[in-house]
């Protein structure tokens, strides 16, 4: 008789470990996302560039946003808002802005690049983290420089060591209550 309660001791055991392996598995692939990303973007020979991705929508392997880059210090100064869609696939996603929605440029020479994005999720002392590579064109099919992306999950309450989301942004995302996803007077799906 103590053969078998062990035996089944035994067996409870290993189908609880098999849960929670699977439970664990299961929340893993599952990455949440949705909200608002911070950091910045990098081009060779050019300035680093303020980006933030607010991903409104995120259903299955889609999600779209609202993708914010900006600079503000001297010598150059811009700012654009683009829309995006992407796929995710656990760990990894791939971005691509589809459309210019706002820009302000200092010169007629300068343009905002339509980026597309390959970005690895990463957790790393209660952050979350978005990196990889963009490359990208002009409207026009002018190739621009490729570079790097390093975003964070936006969290007011922990602002260490990354550049802040200028207020006027935070204002436009607060205010966007959008969660459609339109580009040309279409509904994307």
């Amino acid at each position: 008789m103590v053969g078998f309660h062990t035996a089944q001791t035994l067996l409870v055991r290993v189908f609880c470990s098999l849960i929670l392996a699977f439970w664990g598995f299961s929340s893993y692939s599952q990455i949440n996302y949705k909200g608002i990303w911070q950091g910045y973007i990098t081009a060779p020979g050019s300035y680093n560039s303020g980006y933030t991705l607010h991903i409104k929508e995120y259903q299955g392997e889609r999600i779209s946003g609202t993708a914010y880059i900006y600079r503000n210090e001297s010598p150059i100064q811009f700012d654009g808002v683009l829309d995006f869609i992407g796929t995710v696939n656990n760990d990894s996603s791939k971005i691509t802005e589809l459309t210019i929605v706002k820009e302000r440029l200092p010169d007629q020479f300068r343009k905002i690049c339509i980026k597309l994005m390959s970005l690895d999720f990463s957790h790393k002392d209660t952050s979350d983290y978005l990196t990889g590579v963009w490359d990208g064109s002009l409207i026009d099919q002018t190739p621009c420089l490729a570079g790097n992306v390093y975003l964070r999950r936006y969290n007011p309450a922990n602002p260490k060591g990354i550049e802040p989301i200028p207020d006027e942004i935070v204002r436009d995302i607060l205010a966007d209550k959008s969660t459609a996803m339109g580009f040309l007077n279409t509904q994307l799906s």
